[in-house]
C-alpha cells in the first residue's frame, strides 16, 4: 500500500514539475525541442588484384555501403527563434567499402607498362642473341621494319607473332617484334643486345614469351 502511494506521489510530483516548467517556458517565450540531423559518410573503392578474374577485366566482389552520422541535439528557441543547441545523442556507422577485383595474370610488368597492357598470349620459344652494332648485321644499324637496333627489338616469324606486337619475355624485358631473320622460322626469336659480351653470355635459351595487348 506504501509503494503504490509512493508511486502515485511520485507521478503527481513529476507532472507539477513538467507543468511549472512549461508554464515557465510558455512566460518566458522559451522553447526546448530535439531534433535530429543525418550526415552520410560515402564509401570508397578499393581494387585488389585477383588471378579469379581474367586479364583485363574487373568484377564487384562488394558494392559498397555508405555510412551516416546522426546527432541529435536540444534545440532551444526563443520566441520562436533558435537561440542555440545542445548535442545529446551521437550514432555513427561506418561506410563499407566498395571492393573491386581486377584480372592479374600473373606477369610482373615493368612499371611503365603496369595498366597499359594485359597478357593476350604465352609462348614457349627457342631464343637466341645478336648485339646491335651494324659489322653483326650486314652493315646495317637498322631492322627490317626500319627500327634502329637495341636492347628490346627482336627478330621473329611473323607467321606466328605478327611484326609490331608488343612482348614481355622473362628474363629479357619489354620487347617489340620488330625484326625478321632468314633462319627464324616458327616458336623462333632473337633477342638484341647493347654489347657483344652479352649476347655471348646469353647464348641460346629456352624463353617465356607474353605477346601482350593494350588493357581496356
Amino acid at each position: 500500500m506504501r509503494n503504490c502511494l509512493r508511486l502515485i506521489l511520485g507521478f503527481v510530483l513529476t507532472a507539477g514539475i513538467a507543468a511549472a516548467v512549461m508554464a515557465q517556458e510558455e512566460e518566458s517565450g522559451e522553447q526546448t525541442v530535439l531534433r535530429t540531423e543525418r550526415v552520410v559518410l560515402p564509401f570508397s573503392t578499393k581494387i585488389q588484384d585477383s588471378r579469379q578474374v581474367a586479364a583485363g577485366e574487373e568484377r564487384i566482389l562488394n558494392p559498397g555501403k555508405a555510412g551516416y552520422v546522426e546527432r541529435t541535439y536540444e534545440v532551444t528557441l526563443f520566441q520562436g527563434r533558435f537561440a542555440g543547441r545542445l548535442l545529446v545523442k551521437e550514432v555513427r556507422t561506418a561506410p563499407i567499402p566498395r571492393i573491386v577485383l581486377r584480372g592479374d595474370d600473373g606477369i610482373a610488368l615493368p612499371a611503365a607498362a603496369r595498366g597499359r597492357y594485359v597478357r593476350a598470349r604465352t609462348l614457349s620459344m627457342d631464343a637466341t642473341a645478336y648485339d646491335c652494332s651494324p659489322r653483326s648485321n650486314g652493315g646495317y644499324a637498322e631492322t627490317a621494319s626500319g627500327t634502329r637496333l637495341r636492347h628490346g627489338v627482336v627478330a621473329v616469324d611473323p607467321d606466328v607473332i605478327p611484326l609490331g606486337s608488343v612482348l614481355y619475355i622473362e628474363g629479357y624485358g619489354m620487347a617489340v617484334a620488330s625484326d625478321t631473320g632468314g633462319s627464324i622460322h616458327g616458336h623462333r626469336i632473337d633477342l638484341c643486345f647493347d654489347s657483344r659480351s652479352k649476347v655471348n653470355e646469353f647464348g641460346r635459351q629456352r624463353v617465356t614469351v607474353h605477346v601482350l595487348r593494350a588493357a581496356r
